[in-house]
């Protein structure tokens, strides 16, 4: 019965472990700041030249605006690698738990 506990014990320090790493290992908010205000600031700054140029729809706005929102999906998606898009594959956690057990 206490190697039993034991090991439960230490599968779940194991757990705790691999979480903490995960939440720690996140995209700073510094740089997510930062990332909204690059995009922020050239949103304004196309839209300042589009009053100046009296233009309404130029192929060029909409391609910043849907680059600026990729990127930051994409991002976003990076950030969370077990959810979306982009999955982190666990192969490599497989293959070692394999190694282990010969």
């Amino acid at each position: 019965m206490a190697l039993f506990i034991e090991s439960l014990n230490r599968t779940i320090e194991l757990h705790t472990m691999r979480v903490r790493v995960a939440v720690r290992s996140g995209i700073p908010g510094v740089l997510w700041a930062a990332l909204f205000a690059v995009a922020i600031l050239n949103l304004m700054a196309v839209g300042y030249h589009a009053g100046l140029v009296k233009t309404r729809r130029s192929p060029a706005v909409a391609t910043l605006v849907m680059s600026l929102s990729v990127v930051m999906l994409l991002t976003a998606d990076l950030d969370r690698p077990q959810e979306g898009a982009l999955q982190v594959s666990q192969q490599a956690m497989i293959d070692l738990r394999r190694t282990m057990g010969n």
